[in-house]
């Protein structure tokens, strides 16, 4: 009998070729298995995928090898997709808005990676995404905090509670065509007393920890729309086509001012429209 991970083992060659979600996620621990590496070897880890999966490129910038890469075939198919991805968010009545990064991004980063920290990879083009939930909870949290909400019936109505669904869908963000991800770096001082093991000292020895982003002036596509029975109760004249310009607004001011994803704090994350 044949096994597929005996299979996978043998591959040697078109490294980064396909879907970069596959490779970083899945390929690069059955390499580990092939070449006989121990578990714990994290930098077996780093230097595949760093160095491995991204063509050299100057300051540190490096092409996403996936379906918006190298391959005349698959640049082809995603750029066919993003535009299909367009055209759904306008049937579903969630006006495309259009926004591009003015910093680097980072979504994911607690995700279970070779890297000490992820990056979230969509399942199916292999693309960095902002994830529909991440644009909720950021909106969420703009309404409940910076529009001094609170728990208010509004705010529960459109984003609904466990008990009912609200009113509004969040649909995944996109980046553009030829998206590419850059190399960034963490540089803990002061590990051993971060993980509670010694008291902090000068002779604590840096640890250089390199992970991937999003490079500043990406353009993504975002798309708001109201779920179904909103949808009908719009065309009643029940509701108010008001509330999802709003929201559109809140999402351009957030996206501006607080950021998304990872390390918004040091200036990580923020968007602006196009």
């Amino acid at each position: 009998m044949r096994y597929v991970r005996n299979e996978l083992e043998t591959i040697t060659t078109g490294v980064g070729a396909g879907n970069l979600s596959l490779w970083l996620e899945r390929y690069s621990w059955t390499l580990k298995t092939a070449a006989n590496v121990n578990d714990s070897d994290k930098d077996f880890d780093k230097d595949f995928v760093l160095n491995g999966l991204f063509l050299p490129a100057s300051k540190g910038c490096r092409p996403c090898l996936n379906a918006t890469g190298q391959q005349g075939d698959e640049r082809t198919a995603y750029k066919e997709q993003y535009g299909r991805y367009a055209a759904f968010l306008r049937e579903a009545g969630a006006e495309p808005s259009y926004f591009k990064t003015t910093s680097r991004l980072v979504c994911g980063i607690g995700e279970s990676s070779p890297l000490e920290n992820g990056i979230a990879l969509h399942p199916l083009w292999g693309v960095p995404y902002i994830p529909g939930s991440s644009i909720k909870g950021l909106l969420r949290a703009w309404y409940k905090h910076w529009e001094q909400e609170g728990d208010s019936a509004r705010l529960k109505r459109r984003f609904g509670t466990l008990r009912a669904m609200g009113e509004l869908t969040f649909f995944d963000a996109l980046p553009e065509p030829g998206v590419a991800l850059e190399r960034d770096v963490l540089t803990p001082h002061q590990s051993t007393w971060y993980n509670g093991k010694a008291a902090p000292g000068d002779w604590n020895k840096p640890q250089p920890n390199e992970f991937l982003t999003v490079p500043k002036g990406t353009s993504f596509v975002f798309g708001i729309a109201t779920n179904g029975n909103v949808s009908r109760a719009i065309a009643r004249g029940e509701l108010s086509e008001q509330c999802i310009a709003e929201v559109r607004g809140a999402l351009k001011e957030a996206l501006t001012w607080l950021g998304i994803g990872a390390k918004t704090a040091v200036g990580y994350g923020r968007l602006v429209p196009e």
